[in-house]
């Protein structure tokens, strides 16, 4: 009985690899469906909006070298690179 539960186990824990293999490989090198629909993914784009949204707003405003302009462009590339981890 023991060895029967074990069995079942081992063969979904199989098909559950399967299947996160086939969408990696389903994905052409890009971020599953999985990992894009993510709530976390979705923040860091929200934030990645703002960031830039506040940033062409001050654009036409301050110079490039500007302390605060200088700051939301690290912001922005920054939340780039955690999008791109």
């Amino acid at each position: 009985a023991r060895l029967n539960i074990l069995t079942g186990q081992m063969i979904a824990a199989q098909t559950e690899r399967a299947e996160a293999s086939s969408r990696l490989l389903s994905s052409g090198g890009e971020a599953s469906p999985d990992v894009q629909n993510s709530g976390a993914v979705a923040s860091l784009k929200g934030q990645l909006a703002a960031a830039q949204a506040r940033l062409s707003e001050i654009s036409s405003i301050v110079g490039s070298n500007h302390p605060q302009r200088i700051s939301l462009e690290a912001q922005i590339a920054e939340i780039k690179q955690q999008l791109a981890t």
